[in-house]
């Protein structure tokens, strides 16, 4: 039996309703709920900024 539900949230009025009923789910077969929420970072590792290479190294593109 599940014991635990993961509830993805963008906390929109829809996912309200989705936690209102997951809650009540939960509580009908005893399961904890974990409410997760992922964003998109705007962050990418071609904008970080690069080494420097020693003049002895070549450069690492």
């Amino acid at each position: 039996m599940m014991n635990r539900l993961l509830l993805p949230t963008d906390f929109s009025d829809i996912s309200h309703n989705a936690l209102e009923y997951s809650r009540s789910f939960a509580q009908a077969i005893a399961a904890d709920i974990t409410v997760m929420h992922a964003c998109e970072s705007r962050l990418n590792r071609f904008w970080l900024p690069r080494k420097k290479a020693r003049s002895d190294q070549p450069a690492i593109d």
